[in-house]
């Protein structure tokens, strides 16, 4: 079965939107931008959708690529529910949320107009997938996925006077990939992963060419692989790759660009 028609919505009030979503994109999920890790960060989300960034990756990309984001957070999903909860209130405050989680600057300036919670995993692949996957963060989640339900979101997100819709997976990055990207055949031309804050656990785990699992497991794949992809500076991947438009700034907010090789 195609991925669009096994996603469910939570809840049934959301049935009517979900299937009006549906039917404008066809049942054909368009190639995506995957940020990895990103609790609530935009910024290379509209950076791409608006054209800024290097010319070379603009015209490698699909111009109908459509943004994911996931993060396995229990705060992110904390985030989520209460923010679901309060969208149909007359005022719309979301000023109360922002001032309560570690993303609140993330969230500032971000007004989320449309949500749909969606179900993908039914009880007997969620218990396959927790088992098959023990690694992760005790002190951010309970599971790869941590929620039994709220396994993505539709989100239609307002910023700066700018509307952009996107899919936020409660995923953890190996799982999406090994359980949804590859599982369904689908297209992710753009990575990225940015160290947010300074964490630096997801960059070992996930750029690194050498002791990177999700890198690993892509580079390894018989899947569509990225073939943009975007980090934060890294001499590993600069031996490896073309990096596009280099700069020597590097950390938080500083998006290097590479275009792959996928050699081993």
């Amino acid at each position: 079965m195609h991925l669009i028609e096994r996603l469910l919505p939570v809840f049934p009030s959301d049935e009517g939107e979900w299937q009006d979503l549906k039917n404008e994109i066809n049942g054909s999920i368009p190639p995506l931008f995957w940020y990895g890790g990103a609790a609530f960060d935009r910024e290379p989300v509209v950076k791409v959708l608006n054209n800024c960034v290097p010319p070379e990756v603009r015209d490698s990309l699909s111009p109908n690529i459509f943004p994911v984001l996931t993060d396995y957070s229990d705060s992110v999903i904390s985030a989520l529910k209460e923010i679901y909860d309060k969208l149909d209130e007359e005022d719309g405050d979301q000023s109360d949320f922002h001032n309560r989680y570690w993303f609140r600057n993330q969230l500032s300036d971000v007004t989320l107009l449309q949500m749909i919670p969606l179900t993908l995993f039914n009880p007997n692949e969620l218990e396959s997938i927790r088992k098959t996957y023990t690694d992760f963060h005790p002190c951010v989640t309970s599971s790869v996925i941590p929620d039994d339900q709220w396994h993505f979101v539709f989100l239609l997100c307002e910023s700066g006077g700018i509307e952009f819709p996107l899919f936020y997976g409660l995923i953890e990055n190996l799982v999406f990939w090994k359980e949804v990207v590859e599982k369904y055949d689908l297209d992710v031309e753009a990575f990225c992963a940015l160290r947010v804050g300074g964490k630096s656990g997801s960059w070992d785990h996930t750029h690194s060419p050498s002791i990177g699992k999700l890198f690993k497991s892509i580079r390894s794949s018989q899947s569509k692989k990225p073939i943009i992809w975007i980090a934060d500076d890294c001499f590993e991947l600069r031996k490896i790759w073309r990096e596009i438009n280099p700069h020597g700034e590097g950390f938080y907010g500083q998006m290097h660009y590479f275009a792959t090789g996928w050699r081993n």
